[in-house]
């Protein structure tokens, strides 16, 4: 998942509380759009947060952020999951085997 600085161009800002994410997962191009509140609980849930019935409304944009994610990636056998120099690899060897590389 990378950002569409191709896409950006056609989703200018229309409101200062929210903005149009532009990604590219396995070059399919996604808009979703991001209100502040949902990029306050992204940023809360990585830092250990975890949501509660009061996060009820950002969690459905949240939930439907990673469906569509979610859509494209089950399209594909590797999952690489980067976070800093840290690098990670899930391959789906078989229908219930998996392997891990990068531990």
């Amino acid at each position: 998942m990378k950002a569409d600085h191709k896409n950006i161009i056609n989703h200018p800002p229309k409101s200062s509380a929210s903005f149009t994410a532009c990604l590219n997962v396995q070059g399919e191009s996604l808009t979703i759009p991001v209100t502040l509140n949902l990029l306050e609980l992204i940023q809360r849930i990585e830092d250990g947060y975890r949501p509660n019935k009061h996060d009820k409304n950002t969690v459905v944009l949240l939930d439907e952020l990673i469906e569509d994610i979610s859509k494209v990636a089950n399209k594909v056998n590797t999952l690489k999951i980067l976070k800093g120099n840290t690098s990670i690899g899930i391959k789906k060897v078989d229908e219930d085997e998996f392997e891990v590389s990068g531990i």
